[in-house]
């Protein structure tokens, strides 16, 4: 879905256009001297990611410009949900590619990002993760006290992890 100005209007939005046809069919004619708000839908991994799009074209001037950000920052809230928000000024910046990239990494399973090296392997298991969270090193000599995890709480947080849908909760 794409929204904009209303035409002699800087405050008022209408609907310019909808459609299935995704990211590609909503960017391909983006023009340079409107102000645009987008919503698109992605299916990653077989769950479904939003995205938001700010177009603010580079022919875009004056007050039309100035009150961008604003209006951006308004219509994040009618676009409740999104999980990417792509700002546009030119077509380099509306790249799908990118924008599946980055609602992957949203994801939290974009476990090739980064370097591993130096860094110790997964845990194997739950048990695994609990033994190192019980083995944590000592705080150093910096005057404040960290928490201490017991192995019943890790058990608690890891049985809960698993049972909410990678939702963290702790609870008596």
């Amino acid at each position: 879905m794409l929204v904009g100005y209303a035409p002699r209007s800087n405050s008022k939005l209408q609907v310019v256009g909808t459609g299935s046809g995704g990211w590609e069919e909503m960017t391909e004619d983006m023009p340079e001297s409107k102000v645009l708000f987008g919503f698109c839908r992605f299916e990653i991994k077989s769950i479904f990611r939003y995205a938001y799009l700010a177009w603010c074209g580079e022919g875009v001037q004056g007050m039309v410009k100035g009150s961008f950000n604003n209006h951006a920052h308004d219509m994040q809230r009618v676009f409740v949900g999104f999980h990417v928000q792509v700002n546009g000024r030119n077509e380099d910046d509306l790249d799908e590619k990118t924008v599946i990239k980055k609602l992957t990494t949203a994801i939290g399973a974009a476990y090739e990002a980064g370097d591993t090296k130096g860094r110790g392997a997964a845990p194997k298991s739950v048990a695994d993760a609990q033994d190192a969270i019980t083995r944590a090193p000592e705080p150093r000599a910096s005057g404040r006290t960290l928490p201490s995890i017991d192995k019943e709480a890790s058990e608690k947080v890891c049985r809960l992890h698993d049972s909410h849908d990678n939702r963290m909760l702790l609870t008596d």
